[in-house]
C-alpha cells in the first residue's frame, strides 16, 4: 500500500513536470517571438529616424543663420542709427 502511494505520487509529479515543461517551452517561445519583434521594430525605427534627424538639423541650421543674420542686420541698424543722430 504505501509503494502504491509513492507510485501515484511520482507519476502525477511527472505528469505536472511534463505539462509545465510544455507550457514554458511554449511561453518562451511567445516571449522571443514578441522580443524579435520589438527589435525589429526597433531597427526599423533607427533606420527611420536617421533622415528625419538629419533633415530636422538641416532646418534648425538654417533658422539659426537667419537668426544670426537678422540680429547682425539689427545691429547693424542701431550703428546706422546712432552715427545718424
Amino acid at each position: 500500500m504505501f509503494w502504491n502511494i509513492i507510485y501515484v505520487i511520482s507519476i502525477f509529479l511527472l505528469v505536472v513536470f511534463f505539462i509545465s515543461n510544455i507550457v514554458l517551452t511554449m511561453a518562451y517561445r511567445k516571449y522571443t517571438e514578441v522580443i524579435k519583434k520589438q527589435n525589429d521594430l526597433l531597427c526599423t525605427l533607427h533606420a527611420a529616424e536617421a533622415p528625419v534627424l538629419k533633415s530636422l538639423y538641416a532646418v534648425l541650421l538654417k533658422l539659426n543663420e537667419q537668426e544670426n543674420t537678422s540680429d547682425a542686420v539689427k545691429a547693424k541698424d542701431i550703428n546706422d542709427s546712432v552715427k545718424g543722430t
